[in-house]
Protein backbone atom coordinates (compact mmCIF):
# COMPACT_ATOMS: atom_id res chain seq x y z
CA UNK A 1 0.00 0.00 0.00
CA UNK A 2 1.46 3.49 -1.23
CA UNK A 3 1.80 5.91 1.87
CA UNK A 4 -0.22 9.19 1.51
CA UNK A 5 2.99 11.70 1.78
CA UNK A 6 6.09 11.74 0.99
CA UNK A 7 6.95 11.61 4.89
CA UNK A 8 5.50 8.90 5.05
CA UNK A 9 7.08 7.32 2.04
CA UNK A 10 10.18 7.98 3.35
CA UNK A 11 9.71 6.60 7.10
CA UNK A 12 7.94 3.66 5.18
CA UNK A 13 11.18 2.88 3.01
CA UNK A 14 13.79 3.50 5.48
CA UNK A 15 11.69 1.38 8.12
CA UNK A 16 12.45 -1.44 5.38
CA UNK A 17 15.76 -0.73 5.19
CA UNK A 18 15.96 -1.48 9.06
CA UNK A 19 17.84 1.94 8.91
CA UNK A 20 17.61 4.75 12.07
CA UNK A 21 16.91 8.35 10.94
CA UNK A 22 20.56 9.06 11.61
CA UNK A 23 21.53 6.43 9.34
CA UNK A 24 19.49 7.41 6.76
CA UNK A 25 20.86 10.84 6.79
CA UNK A 26 24.79 9.76 6.89
CA UNK A 27 24.34 7.78 3.81
CA UNK A 28 23.05 10.69 2.02
CA UNK A 29 26.13 12.62 3.40
CA UNK A 30 24.48 14.99 5.65
CA UNK A 31 26.23 14.96 8.74
CA UNK A 32 26.53 17.54 12.33
CA UNK A 33 23.91 18.03 14.82
CA UNK A 34 20.73 18.22 13.04
CA UNK A 35 21.04 15.03 10.63
CA UNK A 36 18.38 12.99 12.59
CA UNK A 37 16.40 15.90 13.41
CA UNK A 38 16.28 16.70 9.27
CA UNK A 39 15.13 13.32 8.28
CA UNK A 40 12.70 13.84 11.55
CA UNK A 41 10.72 16.80 10.20
CA UNK A 42 10.77 14.92 6.51
CA UNK A 43 9.31 12.40 7.84
CA UNK A 44 6.44 14.54 9.96
CA UNK A 45 6.00 16.52 7.03
CA UNK A 46 7.28 18.95 8.85
CA UNK A 47 9.59 20.39 6.49
CA UNK A 48 9.31 20.35 2.43
CA UNK A 49 12.18 18.82 0.69
CA UNK A 50 13.99 20.53 -1.92
CA UNK A 51 14.73 19.07 -5.60
CA UNK A 52 18.46 17.51 -4.39
CA UNK A 53 17.36 16.04 -0.91
CA UNK A 54 14.33 14.18 -3.01
CA UNK A 55 16.64 13.30 -5.37
CA UNK A 56 19.49 12.17 -2.57
CA UNK A 57 17.01 10.09 -1.07
CA UNK A 58 15.64 8.37 -3.65
CA UNK A 59 19.11 7.18 -4.64
CA UNK A 60 19.59 5.97 -1.36
CA UNK A 61 16.68 4.91 -1.06
CA UNK A 62 16.56 2.65 -3.91
CA UNK A 63 13.23 4.11 -5.16
CA UNK A 64 12.28 6.63 -8.33
CA UNK A 65 11.92 10.31 -7.54
CA UNK A 66 8.32 10.57 -8.61
CA UNK A 67 6.80 7.67 -5.97
CA UNK A 68 8.83 9.39 -3.18
CA UNK A 69 7.59 12.61 -4.16
CA UNK A 70 4.28 11.59 -5.33
CA UNK A 71 3.25 7.81 -4.60
CA UNK A 72 3.58 7.10 -8.27
CA UNK A 73 5.59 4.98 -10.20
CA UNK A 74 8.28 6.77 -12.47
CA UNK A 75 7.65 7.07 -16.45
CA UNK A 76 9.77 4.91 -18.95
CA UNK A 77 11.43 6.28 -21.62
CA UNK A 78 14.27 9.59 -21.67
CA UNK A 79 13.68 12.39 -18.99
CA UNK A 80 11.64 14.86 -20.61
CA UNK A 81 11.07 18.61 -19.21
CA UNK A 82 8.21 20.26 -17.64
CA UNK A 83 7.78 23.91 -17.89
CA UNK A 84 6.02 25.98 -14.87
CA UNK A 85 5.19 29.71 -15.84
CA UNK A 86 6.90 31.88 -12.60
CA UNK A 87 3.84 34.13 -11.50
CA UNK A 88 3.26 37.22 -10.35
CA UNK A 89 1.75 37.27 -6.96
CA UNK A 90 -1.17 39.56 -8.44
CA UNK A 91 -1.46 36.89 -10.87
CA UNK A 92 -2.23 33.90 -9.15
CA UNK A 93 -5.83 34.80 -8.83
CA UNK A 94 -6.57 33.93 -12.31
CA UNK A 95 -4.87 30.80 -12.05
CA UNK A 96 -8.20 29.81 -9.47
CA UNK A 97 -10.17 30.77 -11.92
CA UNK A 98 -9.23 28.48 -14.68
CA UNK A 99 -7.46 30.99 -16.20
CA UNK A 100 -3.78 30.99 -16.86
CA UNK A 101 -2.11 34.63 -17.23
CA UNK A 102 -0.72 35.39 -20.94
CA UNK A 103 1.73 37.95 -19.94
CA UNK A 104 4.31 35.60 -18.56
CA UNK A 105 7.78 36.33 -18.60
CA UNK A 106 9.75 33.66 -16.63
CA UNK A 107 9.41 29.51 -16.54
CA UNK A 108 11.77 27.07 -15.15
CA UNK A 109 11.80 23.47 -16.07
CA UNK A 110 11.22 20.75 -14.03
CA UNK A 111 12.12 17.06 -15.02
CA UNK A 112 9.01 15.40 -15.27
CA UNK A 113 9.43 12.74 -13.06
CA UNK A 114 8.58 15.56 -10.83
CA UNK A 115 4.95 15.43 -12.65
CA UNK A 116 2.81 18.58 -11.40
CA UNK A 117 -0.53 19.40 -12.71
CA UNK A 118 -1.19 21.24 -16.35
CA UNK A 119 -2.15 24.54 -13.91
CA UNK A 120 0.97 24.03 -11.67
CA UNK A 121 3.09 27.24 -11.48
CA UNK A 122 5.65 28.98 -9.62
CA UNK A 123 6.37 32.16 -7.02
CA UNK A 124 9.12 33.65 -5.52
CA UNK A 125 8.57 34.03 -2.00
CA UNK A 126 8.11 37.42 -1.18
CA UNK A 127 8.84 37.75 2.27
CA UNK A 128 10.77 36.82 5.55
CA UNK A 129 7.70 35.57 7.40
CA UNK A 130 7.95 32.19 6.48
CA UNK A 131 11.97 31.61 7.62
CA UNK A 132 13.70 29.25 8.02
CA UNK A 133 11.61 27.11 5.88
CA UNK A 134 11.41 29.76 2.83
CA UNK A 135 13.33 32.47 2.43
CA UNK A 136 12.80 36.04 0.38
CA UNK A 137 13.38 35.26 -3.72
CA UNK A 138 13.12 31.34 -2.81
CA UNK A 139 10.86 29.62 -5.14
CA UNK A 140 7.87 27.73 -4.54
CA UNK A 141 6.05 25.21 -7.25
CA UNK A 142 2.48 25.32 -6.49
CA UNK A 143 0.20 22.58 -7.55
CA UNK A 144 -3.52 23.94 -6.75
CA UNK A 145 -5.16 20.44 -7.52
CA UNK A 146 -2.12 18.40 -5.16
CA UNK A 147 -4.05 17.30 -1.77
CA UNK A 148 -4.00 19.65 0.98
CA UNK A 149 -3.46 18.33 4.69
CA UNK A 150 -2.14 19.35 8.19
CA UNK A 151 1.01 20.49 8.04
CA UNK A 152 1.41 21.25 4.42
CA UNK A 153 2.29 24.94 2.62
CA UNK A 154 -0.30 26.61 0.78
CA UNK A 155 -1.57 29.70 -1.17
CA UNK A 156 -4.27 30.87 0.52
CA UNK A 157 -6.44 34.20 0.16
CA UNK A 158 -7.61 35.72 2.79
CA UNK A 159 -11.10 38.01 2.80
CA UNK A 160 -10.47 41.64 2.05
CA UNK A 161 -6.84 41.11 1.09
CA UNK A 162 -5.50 41.92 -2.59
CA UNK A 163 -3.68 39.14 -2.87
CA UNK A 164 -2.62 35.71 -1.54
CA UNK A 165 -0.04 34.66 0.67
CA UNK A 166 2.27 31.59 1.26
CA UNK A 167 1.34 29.86 5.01
CA UNK A 168 1.48 26.73 6.73
CA UNK A 169 -1.97 24.38 6.79
CA UNK A 170 -2.38 23.89 10.58
CA UNK A 171 -5.01 21.58 12.07
CA UNK A 172 -6.10 21.06 15.89
CA UNK A 173 -9.14 19.08 16.08
CA UNK A 174 -12.36 20.17 13.79
CA UNK A 175 -10.23 23.48 13.47
CA UNK A 176 -7.76 24.48 11.24
CA UNK A 177 -5.63 27.20 10.89
CA UNK A 178 -3.27 28.94 8.55
CA UNK A 179 0.24 29.92 10.55
CA UNK A 180 3.63 31.77 9.53
CA UNK A 181 6.50 30.35 11.11
CA UNK A 182 7.18 34.06 12.73
CA UNK A 183 5.81 33.54 16.41
CA UNK A 184 4.79 37.05 16.15
CA UNK A 185 2.33 36.63 13.46
CA UNK A 186 -1.18 35.65 14.98
CA UNK A 187 -2.92 32.47 13.53
CA UNK A 188 -5.98 32.98 11.26
CA UNK A 189 -8.70 30.23 11.29
CA UNK A 190 -9.97 28.77 8.40
CA UNK A 191 -13.54 29.78 7.24
CA UNK A 192 -15.54 29.85 3.88
CA UNK A 193 -14.10 32.97 3.01
CA UNK A 194 -10.44 31.59 3.06
CA UNK A 195 -9.45 30.19 -0.16
CA UNK A 196 -6.75 27.79 -0.79
CA UNK A 197 -5.44 28.60 -4.12
CA UNK A 198 -2.76 25.54 -3.87
CA UNK A 199 -0.09 23.67 -2.20
CA UNK A 200 3.72 23.43 -2.07
CA UNK A 201 4.84 20.63 -3.45
CA UNK A 202 8.81 22.07 -4.22
CA UNK A 203 10.98 24.14 -3.00
CA UNK A 204 13.76 25.96 -5.30
CA UNK A 205 16.69 27.13 -3.01
CA UNK A 206 17.53 30.63 -3.66
CA UNK A 207 21.15 31.80 -2.72
CA UNK A 208 22.19 35.27 -2.60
Amino acid sequence: MTATSIGARIKQKRLAKGWTQTELATRCGWRGKRTQSRIGNYELNARVPELPDIQKLAQVLNCGIEYLAYGTRQRRGGETLQQVPILRWEQIKRVKNGRMPRKIKEHISLPAELRVSETAFAVHVADNLMEPEFKEGDIVVIDPQATVWHGRFVIVMFHGESNPVLRRYFCEGKRCYFITLDKQMPAVMQNETSEIYGVVVMKLKFYP
